[in-house]
């Protein structure tokens, strides 16, 4: 995996991207995709200088499921420039690549989260 923040998207500059590979030593594993923020969350939609993709993490939620956090450290949250945000992606084993179903977006303002974005 890795995270291209740079990365225009349909010419909206810096709104960055996320491009996952096939493993040579495991062509069965994750398949090779370009996640942005259009294809990545519904009804969110690459902005300028979001930087989507500028950190990512992966951790298992159960055995062999893994998920993908993806940092978007300038995504604007209700009216706040810049306040951040980090968006979540599952791993579909019947697929073996990463899909939407079950994505997440966490923001200073998500419910559970303490103090609100800045």
């Amino acid at each position: 995996m890795v995270g291209a923040p740079f990365e225009d998207v349909n010419d909206v500059i810096d709104a960055g991207a996320v491009f996952t590979f096939r493993s040579p030593a495991d062509p069965s594993g994750w398949g090779n995709q370009m996640w942005t923020q259009a294809n990545a969350f519904a009804g969110s939609w690459p902005a300028a200088y979001d930087r989507f993709g500028w950190t990512l993490a992966i951790a298992e939620y159960s055995p062999f499921y893994p998920w993908l956090a993806i940092g978007t450290p300038y995504e604007d949250v209700n009216g706040r420039a810049d306040a951040g945000a980090v968006q979540i992606l599952y791993y579909d084993n019947s697929i073996r690549a990463l899909n939407t179903i079950g994505q997440q977006l966490w923001t200073q303002d998500s419910t559970g989260i303490l103090d609100a974005a800045e």
